[in-house]
């Protein structure tokens, strides 16, 4: 405290206010109070205030800012009766201010001083200075009287003293967080005893740095093989480092260790056990431990209650603490703050009540000012949903650290108050504002869809000379990755690099989502095969992203691969969870793999996750895309009308317009009105297909209307290329065009796939001249992509326009573009076969091409003619024939009759849509051999039955 000045009196309280009101001599509120005139002259930069009848006091420090003075910092306490108001003065605090910047320069020189002054002879006199060095934490003061220490010399001190003053400089930079320099003190020790090993033991394991973690392991194993008996302060700093490292097999080897030796009854250890234990996730041992502790103090208390509420496990959090009551232990601000936080956790359906009824108890003991109680309260209102509550704790808090704050951001940030949240972030005081609040502040744009606003934040960090840490790194590549920024993505991933975060586990997961999300698997697979650990989402992230890029195959062998780990003990959560086989499942239906699919499902059922919205939403879409809409639709018939979500409708109804069944479709999204889901713009992307499916014009052109008017859904890509789809299988060219031609106020980014569903009906239809405007339409709207020089080229051949076909070819060559080439695959139960055109690589290609070509004559001998039209190749008419009858569409097809048993539908994918010729083709070989074959190409299902197919010819 500053000396005593003269007291002001009680009356002189008016000249202070407090949010508008006056303070009463009676009491004092638990506010901030405002200097008011006193202030206004700049005569006073500190009050203290005491109450009459305590003997705390509470200082509020004012400091100049331009023409105003900022409140730094106050804390007060509710108080009835009396109080003095203490003022001082500029000079007096401006005094204190610069002793307290030389005290620190002091002591760094204090040490030598004395030295030089007495008893340099007493080599003991050095750990003094040497302790004096920790408490003041001058590492510079330390590391120069080590430099004298050794200058002086000690060879010829007593033993004894010898290893006092090196026991004392190893414990200097251990405790000091120079724990490179203490092992080079300590190697050099030329004995060590208990204390020695003990401090260089815990240095490791309380060290800023993780990685020191194992150093002190290995130092305990040497120290036993040492022979040197470890006592209860070494094997607490073991068990602090099995926490950093979160190595619990390691704990439960020294918990052996610790009963062998006869010290399981100290009350240290059985804290650091059962923390321990918690700590690594393993709350039933961290019980039994609790359970048999002969005494307990506060913190074996905190220790459980902070376990389970940080496991969420906030029954058992709330027991403890009421038994803690029960026990008359009273709580203070680490058990409050831990069973704040396990309310939010509760499975009950009143968590809230249950936080507001701690909250009343906190408020009663007289803890409602602690920060980090309020900092638990702001934290738990959010998570309840409550963030009105949130913003009262927080309004009222008489002090608040970067805790508050942040907790406040993040709370709006989840509410989806984005905006609210960055307000606060700005008003957050600029001293504060370090990586956290930037983290969380980051996280919420990305997570509320504002991936720019996110990358914008990120790039003020550093000429702020703010680092961002991991968290922050994960948050900005999500952005990224949401963002599909892939250049961005790429810079992020070089910085990481340069500034040593790659080996953190969640960065690598997150650059492995990054990657597969801007669909550049490869780099994806690199960082996955580089990281030197992996939980369950680096795996689930690479397997989500084979699976959504069309590689299946690989998605399917990845988890294979990540079974055999999980059977080999290599460390990971279950592998049956619901994300995972969520992702699994979604492989299984891009690759049309239907066995696998059963079998995925089926161990579903016996690991229980058969109720899981996700897992049932992933099952009816993989029935529906391997082509069994029965299946799909069985799914959906076994959840529960609550647990239907939008996206349960949305593939269901997707699924049956697929599938050309656009009557049962309507249906269904009549039914999702009256259960009333909100349909969305996927919903009526479904709708428009079933319209297009069974030919309802009138109706299509109803709930294109109907989905802005009605729904407030501005219509996108999708739903145009519906339209024209609608407008285009029924002939109505004209009003087609004029859609195209009206999009301009749709104000789409990319109006390509409209432009080639009209060149699609142009074809059709034959309508040559709209055809062609469409082919230079698609060409100027997206000159770069492979995909379009491809398009465009098929689309001059088929017209027979062989010169521009050749031109464009050529321009593909010349930027070194590669055609994905036609691919129809099928699976003999788990094993798929797969075809190109013209294929000779398959071990039974005689057998195929003689089944293909007895299939030929007896569908020319019901009326079938090749339709050479579909030949995109400038050949002699007679190689054309030749052409189109090998295209993979009819040897898989062939095929499929070879190893399909009787009674079940051939099963065929595509990766690109079916030609013409072979969609005839196979029109009548399912005639011929009455049997079902089921074709997935690049636009719908097609369901060949007895010579007609499902899509109505119009695909």
């Amino acid at each position: 405290m500053i000396s005593a000045v003269p007291l002001i009196s009680v009356n002189t309280l008016s000249q202070f206010k407090h949010h508008g009101s006056m303070v009463s001599p009676e009491g004092f509120p638990a506010k901030f109070l405002r200097p008011k005139k006193i202030m206004r002259r700049g005569a006073v930069r500190s009050v203290s205030v005491t109450p009459l009848k305590s003997e705390a006091t509470t200082q509020a420090w004012f400091s100049p800012r331009g023409s105003k003075l900022k409140l730094l910092q106050i804390q007060l306490n509710s108080f009835g009766g009396h109080c003095h108001v203490i003022c001082r003065g500029r000079e007096e605090v401006e005094a204190v201010e610069k002793s307290q910047v030389e005290e620190k320069d002091k002591h760094e020189d204090l040490n030598l001083l004395l030295l030089n002054e007495q008893q340099q002879n007493n080599i003991r006199v050095y750990g003094g200075f040497l302790q004096m060095c920790v408490k003041t934490d001058t590492v510079t003061g330390g590391k120069r009287l080590h430099a004298h220490i050794i200058k002086r010399g000690f060879e010829d001190e007593e033993r004894e003293d010898r290893m006092y003053v090196e026991h004392n400089l190893m414990t200097m930079y251990a405790k000091l967080n120079c724990v490179v320099d203490a092992r080079k003190v300590f190697d050099r020790m030329p004995s060590r005893n208990t204390v020695s090993w003990t401090a260089m033991i815990s240095g490791y394991a309380k060290s800023s740095d993780h990685c020191h973690g194992e150093e002190a392991l290995k130092l305990f194993v040497a120290m036993r093989q040492s022979g040197v008996q470890a006592n209860e302060f070494t094997l607490t700093s073991v068990l602090i480092a099995c926490i950093q490292l979160v190595y619990l097999q390691h704990g439960k080897q020294i918990h052996g260790h610790i009963i062998r030796t006869g010290l399981e009854s100290h009350i240290h250890i059985n804290n650091a056990l059962a923390n321990m234990y918690a700590k690594c996730g393993d709350m039933q041992d961290s019980r039994h431990v609790f359970d048999k502790m002969p005494k307990r103090d506060v913190v074996s208390w905190n220790t459980m209650i902070a376990g389970y509420a940080q496991h969420g496990l906030g029954e058992d959090a709330l027991e403890i603490f009421a038994e803690m009551h029960r026990a008359g232990i009273k709580p203070e601000q680490f058990a409050f703050s831990s069973a704040v936080m396990a309310t939010a956790s509760l499975s009950s359906s009143s968590p809230l009540e249950e936080g507001r009824q701690i909250h009343g108890y906190i408020v009663k003991t007289g803890f409602e000012l602690n920060v980090t109680v309020n900092n638990a309260l702001v934290t738990m209102y959010a998570k309840c949903g409550n963030i009105d509550f949130s913003t009262r704790v927080f309004n009222k808090m008489p002090q608040r650290d970067v805790i508050s704050w942040t907790g406040m951001i993040t709370g709006c940030a989840q509410h989806g108050q984005v905006h609210r949240a960055f307000q606060l972030f700005q008003e957050m005081p600029e001293q504060e504002r370090n990586s956290v609040p930037y983290s969380a502040m980051i996280a919420g744009f990305t997570k509320n869809g504002e991936g720019d606003k996110a990358l914008q934040l990120f790039s003020q960090m550093q000429p702020c000379g703010i680092h961002p840490n991991h968290f922050t790194l994960a948050s900005i590549i999500n952005a990224c990755a949401n963002l599909t920024a892939k250049q961005n993505g790429r810079q992020l991933h070089a910085h990481i690099i340069k500034t040593g975060f790659e080996s953190y586990l969640c960065i690598g997961s997150a650059l492995v989502d990054m990657y597969a999300k801007c669909g550049i698997m490869a780099d994806a697979h690199k960082v996955f095969d580089d990281m030197p650990e992996r939980n369950i989402v680096s795996w689930t992230g690479m397997i989500t992203g084979y699976s959504q890029n069309g590689q299946g195959e690989e998605a399917l062998n990845l988890f294979g691969e990540m079974r055999k780990q999980q059977l080999h003990g290599i460390g990971f959560e279950a592998v049956d969870n619901e994300f995972t086989l969520a992702s699994v499942i979604g492989a299984c239906g891009t690759l049309g793999a239907m066995e696998e699919g059963k079998c995925l499902h089926a161990n579903i059922f016996k690991c229980g996750l058969a109720a899981c919205v996700g897992i049932g939403n992933a099952l009816l879409t993989m029935y529906a895309k391997c082509g069994s809409i029965e299946d799909s639709l069985k799914v959906f018939n076994k959840m529960h009308d609550q647990d239907r979500d939008v996206v349960s409708w949305n593939a269901m109804i997707a699924g049956f317009s697929q599938h050309g069944r656009g009557k049962e479709a309507l249906q269904l999204f009549q039914q999702m009105q009256e259960a009333g889901t909100k349909p969305n713009g996927i919903t009526f992307i479904g709708v428009l297909s079933a319209c297009k499916a069974i030919r309802l014009v009138d109706e299509g052109r109803r709930y294109f209307k109907s989905m802005s008017k009605d729904y407030g859904i501005t219509p996108g890509v999708e739903h145009c290329v519906c339209m024209i789809d609608i407008l285009g299988c029924v002939g109505c060219m004209d009003e087609a065009e004029d859609f195209v031609n009206q999009m301009a106020s749709y104000e789409l980014e990319d109006t390509t796939l409209v432009w080639k569903a009209l060149f699609r009906a142009s074809r059709i239809h034959g309508n040559v001249d709209l055809a062609k405007r469409a082919a230079e339409s698609i060409l100027a709207s997206e000159p770069q992509g492979v995909a379009t020089f491809a398009l465009v080229a098929n689309i001059y051949a088929s017209f027979g326009w062989w010169d521009d076909a050749t031109i464009i070819r050529r321009m593909m060559k010349n930027r070194g573009f590669k055609k994905l080439p036609a691919r129809s695959w099928i699976f003999e139960g788990k094993k798929p076969h797969s075809f190109v055109s013209r294929d000779r690589t398959h071990p039974r290609i005689e057998e195929i091409h003689a089944k293909l070509d007895e299939l030929i004559r007896q569908a020319k001998a019901e009326g079938y003619e090749p339709d050479t039209s579909f030949v995109l190749h400038d050949v002699e008419p007679h190689h054309q024939e030749h052409f189109v009858t090998y295209h993979c569409e009819k040897l898989v097809v062939a095929f499929g009759l070879l190893i399909t048993p009787r009674g079940t539908p051939i099963r065929i994918i595509k990766n690109i849509c079916v030609c013409g010729d072979c969609h005839t083709f196979t029109k009548f070989v399912s005639k011929i051999v009455g049997k079902e074959i089921i074709l997935r190409d690049g636009s719908c299902f097609h369901h060949f039955r007895a010579g007609y197919c499902s899509c109505g010819d119009y695909w």
